[in-house]
């Protein structure tokens, strides 16, 4: 048998259409997606993950002070978070009334 050419298939389309596909990932998404991937595996392997090997490097006696300290504050920061300033707005405006004009007469 001979080779199947479909001749319907449009050829020399050009590429891609501009911002056309998946956006590109920035460098701390791939660092993020590489680091979930390594804790899984961890996870995998010891049966620990990375919470909890930084909890036992944290409370670890035996380890260097500025290490435990380094663990801490990564735990501290990592559960933390960030505190978003939130402000309040009052509206004590409430909804416009149109009312019937009255005549003076």
């Amino acid at each position: 048998m001979g080779k199947v050419i479909n001749i319907h298939a449009p050829d020399n389309r050009g590429g891609a259409r501009a911002g056309a596909g998946r956006p590109k990932l920035t460098v701390s998404e791939k660092m993020r997606d590489l680091l979930v991937k390594a804790e899984a595996k961890l996870r995998k392997n010891t049966k620990k993950g990375m919470a909890d090997a930084v909890i036992d490097i944290a409370t670890d006696v035996g380890m260097n002070g500025k290490t435990r300290v380094a663990a801490a504050k990564l735990f501290y920061e990592v559960t933390a978070g960030t505190q978003k300033e939130i402000t309040h707005t009052e509206n004590k405006a409430g909804p416009t009334i149109y009312l019937p004009e009255e005549n003076a007469s």
